[in-house]
């Protein structure tokens, strides 16, 4: 392979795409000051540069630090610092190798999100991987000393595609996690998992919140509520989104990311329980505070008209009376978490 590219990024690119793949001979064309700014930044990152076979100042060869230049990940990539556990996931991604790549999930990410490798292979490397991607790996955030967020983004491989452009509309918000010499990944910018057993309850309906998982856009919450009257209720009619929100303990708001459901998703039938998930747009940085509640400020009990069964003691008859159920049109609910 020889790269002959317009700029540094671009020269990087297709080098560090012939490196992820076996080859002989890898050369790199342009200026001097080009070729040595890219090759002492990959060198960093455990790769040797070679003895260019032209006198030309302006050409450079790269070879693999490895003697034995296979297919195997361990000879590609150093799995010693967390780029190098991204890059070894993506590497197993791009090659197809779900299992490896699975493997690599922290035990909450799977729980959370891809619970079989075969939900895992549909859900996020086929759609990330249906072409060979390069990627760009960018520091985003400390969450704390054993745990950092990074920002991938995808382009098509400049190898295959001849095209160089970097992004094309794919990325990803990928954790690592690091435990003594062990990496772990947790993808599609899932960050953690808390459970939780906050409790509310009032003479017509119990709300129990189960968990949440933190994402770097949102925050899900899942709640278990129960009904306990004989009529229909909703906690919120997702006509907008000022009705259900968490609030942190310094008293800011974030709101319910409405567009997504509707109130048939916050409808619970009489004397029936249902759990649910809901999605609130907090996203996440390292100062965030604590969440201190959640608020459901207008649950609309759903009044109806109903026949009450009427005993005659004069004549032992049974009639039945049209009525109209009395229960508050409006309640609201705070649950402190």
């Amino acid at each position: 392979y020889v790269v002959v590219t317009r700029g540094h990024a671009n020269d990087r690119l297709c080098a560090e795409t012939v490196l992820r793949r076996p080859y002989l001979y890898l050369g790199m064309i342009g200026s001097k000051g080009k070729v040595v700014k890219t090759f002492e930044t990959m060198k960093e990152e455990g790769y040797s540069e070679g003895n260019s076979s032209s006198s030309n100042d302006t050409t450079a060869i790269v070879t693999n630090s490895n003697e034995n230049n296979d297919n195997n990940d361990n000879n590609l990539v150093k799995v010693d610092t967390s780029e190098d556990a991204i890059k070894t996931f993506v590497n197993f991604c791009n090659s197809g190798n779900v299992k490896d790549a699975y493997k690599m999930l922290t035990s909450e990410c799977k729980e959370s999100l891809y619970n079989t490798e075969e939900k895992f292979s549909n859900n996020y490397v086929k759609k990330i991987f249906d072409k060979e991607r390069s990627y760009q790996i960018v520091k985003w955030s400390n969450i704390n000393e054993n745990c950092e967020v990074y920002k991938i983004t995808f382009s098509e491989d400049p190898i295959i595609s001849g095209k160089l452009s970097e992004n094309n509309g794919k990325q990803d918000y990928i954790s690592i996690i690091r435990d003594s010499e062990t990496y772990k990944l947790s993808v599609s910018g899932f960050i953690k998992k808390e459970n939780m057993t906050s409790e509310k309850n009032n003479n017509y309906l119990q709300i129990n919140v189960l968990n949440r998982l933190v994402f770097v856009d949102y925050e899900l919450y899942t709640i278990k509520v129960k009904n306990i009257i004989n009529v229909d209720f909703t906690l919120d009619d997702m006509k907008d989104n000022t009705k259900t929100y968490i609030e942190d303990s310094d008293g800011t708001k974030f709101k319910i990311i409405n567009d997504e459901y509707t109130s048939e998703t916050t409808r619970v039938p009489n004397d029936k329980e249902k759990e649910m998930t809901l999605k609130f747009d907090r996203k996440y940085t390292s100062d965030n505070k604590n969440i201190s509640k959640i608020v459901f400020s207008r649950i609309s009990i759903l009044n109806r008209n109903y026949y009450q069964e009427v005993y005659n003691t004069v004549d032992n008859s049974v009639n039945y009376e049209e009525k109209m159920s009395t229960y508050p049109a409006i309640l609201s609910m705070e649950i402190n978490l």
